[in-house]
């Protein structure tokens, strides 16, 4: 039998802190995701002597223009999903255990599914329930900064060597955290996204950068001309990795100014350290995304990222899927399907 509940965030600090896990899963990351996505922040743990299980993530309103009083929880902007603690890898029934005590208290808080983002670095896919429909969704890159600097640059695309040596030429120099660069990054960066014509959930208010800037594990990276701010990027730090997380340069900015942006994380993030840098994927799920070989230029390797849905109650979601449906007359495609958007002019 396994201990089910929802802890309070200092239990849940705790508990990450304890078994080196990264920046994502914490209730500080949750907090700030607060305020860019919306939902509250909650952490479903299951502990049994094979180990205890986290599942942290954001919970909303489900679909209340649907069904009333239902709530869904998903993963941040980012690389997360469950949480294994444990010293050895548990058998599949224990698991299942663990499983069968998340989704006890999921329903009892009324939570009807979870949509994960899972961690290409962890792998958590593996303690995943039986019943997950997980789907490969893109491919991503890093970086293992554990090489020495001079392999790391070989590795490198020669392209991109000389995108670095341009900057140099150009006067590029990148610096770090500096208070002016975390005060002018979310105009650049909200310009950029207009240009980009990017989604919604791409877009952030200010308050989101401002409390990105207070915390203790995003770094932002850039470089300025005499025009002010032209190109940077804003870095998340965990114990053992860390993750490119947003950029954006001016439309008039060199494009070798991003590169050596990159080239300077690698750099950061192997003085300090860490196991690798993430840089994550494209903007679509094709092989020759411009974005993702732009990232692929810098010589990493790849990893493929998934996403994941687990169905709590059962009855529940399928009265939430039959409702979208009569209202939209089309198949699901999405793994939460009651939040895929209309599909026909008079819904």
């Amino acid at each position: 039998m396994s201990d089910e509940t929802v802890i309070d965030e200092t239990a849940w600090d705790a508990l990450v802190a304890a078994s080196d896990a990264d920046v994502y899963f914490t209730p500080s990351y949750h907090r700030i995701s607060e305020i860019g996505e919306g939902g509250r922040p909650m952490c479903l743990v299951a502990r049994h002597p094979a180990g205890t299980l986290l599942v942290p993530g954001l919970v909303r309103d489900a679909a209340p223009d649907l069904v009333s009083g239902a709530l869904d929880m998903q993963t941040c902007n980012g690389y997360g999903g469950p949480l294994l603690l444990t010293r050895s890898t548990p058998a599949r029934d224990e698991l299942h255990s663990m499983w069968a005590s998340i989704r006890a208290v999921a329903i009892r808080e009324r939570v009807v599914a979870a949509f994960f983002r899972l961690h290409p670095l962890l792998g958590n896919e593996r303690w995943l329930p039986d019943d997950a429909e997980v789907r490969f969704d893109r491919q991503t890159t890093f970086i293992d900064t554990r090489l020495p600097q001079e392999v790391l640059w070989k590795r490198a695309s020669t392209g991109h060597r000389n995108m670095v040596r341009k900057a140099s030429r150009l006067g590029a120099e990148v610096r770090w955290n500096s208070a002016e660069d975390w005060r002018d990054f979310p105009a650049l960066y909200t310009a950029a996204m207009e240009r980009l014509a990017a989604p919604a959930a791409l877009r952030f208010p200010p308050q989101y950068f401002s409390a990105l800037a207070e915390s203790s594990f995003a770094d932002v990276a850039a470089v300025r001309t005499g025009s002010g701010l032209a190109a940077a990027a804003i870095l998340l730090r965990g114990r053992t990795w860390a993750h490119y997380h947003l950029a954006s340069r001016t439309a008039g900015a060199d494009n070798s100014f991003s590169s050596a942006i990159l080239d300077a994380s690698v750099a950061r993030s192997r003085s300090l350290g860490l196991a690798a840098l993430h840089l994550g994927g494209g903007r679509t799920p094709a092989e020759d995304d411009t974005l993702l070989r732009f990232k692929s230029a810098l010589g990493g390797d790849r990893l493929d990222y998934r996403v994941a849905r687990v169905i709590f109650d059962q009855n529940r979601f399928a009265e939430l899927t039959a409702a979208w449906t009569r209202r939209n007359g089309a198949a699901e495609a999405w793994l939460l399907p009651y939040r895929q958007p209309a599909t026909r002019a008079e819904a």
